[in-house]
């Protein structure tokens, strides 16, 4: 999706917080004052954007897993749908501690997750679950469920807004997973490896910010299960020809 500067403009994403509460770091992205409020530069936005597409694309055709991260009530339900829409991972709700840095235990959890679904699914209705795997149950759904079916770390995370996740921050930088960053003037753009100046105020911002990323996610998965099918098609052939070879023989 390419969002042009009118867009923007008249989406809003240009309006920063006021100059009493900014990180002056951000100051690369901006471009002056308008009355106390610094204004966000949308050509740097775009630029980023841009950087956030070609990188989103590489890392699904390498066959590496997305994660979307926003926990704001703003975007809790775009951040699911989007995730959904490209088959990756997300957490809308709470950032459990130790979600990367403990991912043993996060795996195990998942697993346990996946229990309780497949016997939620062969249980009758004259045999109603226990109330202590019922609140288990729900604790994981409301923690993990968009994670199951990862299998490794993510290969980039998309964090919507910075000061809410600095938590899920740190614990990325400390095992290197790239993160793609919504940013306001408050946000400090070192912490992350493609930050993008938007406003971070709006759903509207939300939505703009993610409708730009998920084409170029579609794009990187449909060539990584277009080179498995071959690579699939091709070894079933190779497989083929030698049985034939073998029966001739």
């Amino acid at each position: 999706m390419k969002i042009t500067l009118e867009t923007m403009v008249a989406a809003g994403i240009h309006l920063g917080h006021s100059t009493h509460h900014w990180q002056p770091k951000i100051s690369t992205y901006t471009y002056g004052v308008r009355g106390d409020t610094y204004l966000i530069d949308l050509v740097k936005t775009s630029q980023q954007l841009e950087q956030a597409q070609k990188f989103l694309t590489k890392v699904r055709r390498d066959g590496k897993s997305v994660l979307f991260i926003g926990t704001k009530r703003q975007a809790v339900e775009p951040i699911k749908n989007r995730a959904l829409s490209t088959q990756s991972f997300f957490i809308r709700r709470r950032w459990l501690g130790g979600t990367f840095t403990n991912w043993s235990t996060i795996k195990t959890s998942l697993q346990r997750l996946h229990r309780f679904h497949h016997k939620e699914e062969e249980r009758s209705h004259t045999s109603p679950m226990k109330k202590e795997s019922i609140s288990s149950l729900n604790r994981l759904n409301r923690s993990i469920v968009g994670l199951k079916g990862i299998q490794t770390l993510p290969g980039a995370v998309i964090i919507v807004g910075q000061p809410t996740e600095l938590t899920a921050i740190q614990e990325c930088r400390k095992l290197g997973i790239p993160v793609i960053c919504r940013l306001d003037t408050d946000c400090n753009p070192r912490l992350v490896e493609i930050g993008v100046p938007i406003n971070d105020d709006s759903a509207t911002s939300i939505s703009l910010f993610l409708e730009a990323l998920v084409p170029r996610i579609k794009k990187g998965h449909h060539w990584w299960m277009s080179k498995k099918t071959k690579e699939k098609s091709k070894l079933n052939y190779i497989t083929n020809e030698n049985n034939a070879r073998i029966f001739r023989n």
